[in-house]
């Protein structure tokens, strides 16, 4: 995983400990750190895809370099936001953002 500035993990940090916090974070355990079940990412892709945006666009303001692993997870925040041609088409995009995203907050999670 590509290194992040010092601004961007506080960022990221920051973001972490929201989720950390969020009433819908279930206590599922993976090497000590509660980890949210997919469905949990399904049901609130909404406001974590918008969270990526906003993320990315307080990171690029502020100069900062993005992890190629974040850029991905942009792009998919993206493409699940824009999608909605047809329900199918929405719902493959929004299980692909939030398969994403999990992967995104396990890794970071555990470092």
């Amino acid at each position: 995983m590509g290194s992040l500035t010092a601004e961007c993990k506080r960022d990221l940090d920051s973001h972490l400990q929201g989720i950390r916090e969020a009433a819908w974070y279930p206590n599922v355990q993976c090497e000590g750190i509660r980890m949210p079940l997919l469905e949990q990412y399904l049901e609130h892709a909404d406001k974590l895809a918008q969270d990526v945006v906003n993320a990315w666009g307080n990171s690029v303001t502020a100069g900062n370099a993005l992890t190629p692993e974040f850029n991905e997870l942009f792009d998919k925040a993206c493409t699940y936001r824009t999608s909605g041609v047809t329900d199918n088409q929405e719902k493959a995009t929004r299980q692909a953002f939030a398969e994403a995203y999990k992967a995104f907050w396990e890794k970071y999670a555990r470092s």
